[in-house]
């Protein structure tokens, strides 16, 4: 959990205490694994990067539309407060992909 918490911190300057694992993300076509978590803010202050211009808070029906829809998956997961961790594969596009078709 130690590479969850640095990784939280070099992306966003925030330090957190990880909760529990909310999902895990199989997507073949990429040959890649997401996992989501449920993680308590304890320290750190936010900042931005080269991957994010500005940080905004939304609500769960009110997503910007250039959300990535696996992302969007994700989020709503985190949302339903299931008791067991979500096990489920994802299809479609790289979301980089689909910023270089236009679609994002």
């Amino acid at each position: 959990m130690d590479g969850v918490k640095r990784e939280v911190k070099e992306e966003t300057g925030l330090e957190v205490d990880i909760l529990k694992l909310i999902g895990v993300y199989d997507k073949p076509e990429e040959k890649d694994i997401a996992f989501s978590f449920y993680c308590n803010i304890v320290g750190g202050k936010i900042k931005l990067n080269d991957e994010a211009d500005k940080i905004e808070y939304f609500e769960l029906d009110d997503l910007p539309k250039n959300t990535a829809p696996k992302r969007v998956e994700r989020i709503k997961d985190a949302f339903e407060n299931n008791k067991e961790v979500i096990v489920k594969k994802q299809w479609g596009k790289r979301s980089i992909n689909m910023i270089k078709d236009g679609e994002l």
